[in-house]
């Protein structure tokens, strides 16, 4: 079945706050039969996720305001507002917020399942303090697989 049209106005989409990183999904998987996922996501300064891979999944970076520093596979650098990073299926990425203001990123997974990781990991209140075996256990049925620190 074909999806149907969606349109999303700013602030528009499901809220999410997985990890403090609050985000905005603005198309979810089911809403295209799994083809991919895209949510705006706030990246506050000094803050980002561990090294970690999406299997089969590639993931694309839009920044829309602030700086962030991404390590993809054996490259690093910063990227600010404008720039965009892909990231290869099964490469170790990480990235970190470095503007003090905040930065924003809209964030594109395909295909879009590893979405549904947020998600899960938001409606059972985990945070990576008390629940890390249980998000590890999760993120392995999203395609998400956590391969080193976050970022200094």
């Amino acid at each position: 079945m074909p999806a149907a049209p969606l349109i999303r106005h700013a602030g528009e989409g499901v809220h999410n706050e997985a990890f403090a990183l609050p985000r905005t999904f603005k198309v979810l998987p089911e809403d295209v039969d799994g083809a991919f996922s895209v949510w705006e996501e706030s990246v506050p300064e000094g803050v980002g996720p561990p090294l970690h891979v999406h299997r089969g999944q590639h993931e694309l970076f839009a920044v829309l305001e602030g700086r962030l520093r991404f390590r993809c596979g054996d490259e690093s650098g910063e990227i600010g507002a404008g720039g965009t990073v892909l990231i290869p299926p099964d490469t170790p990425h990480a990235f970190r917020g470095l503007a003090a203001e905040g930065s924003r990123c809209l964030i594109t997974l395909t295909p879009g399942g590893g979405a549904n990781f947020f998600l899960e990991v938001e409606r059972e209140g985990l945070n990576p303090g008390e629940h890390m075996p249980r998000i590890v256990e999760i993120g392995l049925r999203h395609g998400l697989e956590f391969v080193g620190p976050p970022l200094d």
